[in-house]
């Protein structure tokens, strides 16, 4: 049985602790670690990552629009601060 037959046999309830686990990991490892934009947000609105459990603890990050990704004279790193920055 391969990967995917294993999680479409998962119940409802272990599905649903898989997804937040997974969106636990990437908020802390992926997003907060190696995001510019999305650290300055957290750290901005005080938002610990290791508080974003659940998929329902989305709704404690602000949303983003389009006007955050243009670069302007007083912010012109703008766009690049969403592409995730692994290394200097």
């Amino acid at each position: 049985m391969n990967d995917w037959e294993k999680i479409g046999r998962l119940s409802r309830a272990e599905h649903k602790k898989m997804q937040d686990g997974k969106l636990r990991d990437f908020i802390a490892h992926q997003i907060y670690a190696f995001s510019p934009y999305y650290r300055a947000l957290f750290d901005k609105h005080k938002i610990n990552p290791d508080r974003i459990r659940t998929v329902e603890d989305l709704r404690y990050i602000p949303f983003t629009s389009k006007n955050d990704f243009i670069s302007t004279a007083e912010a012109p790193r703008s766009s690049k601060d969403f592409i995730l920055q692994p290394n200097e």
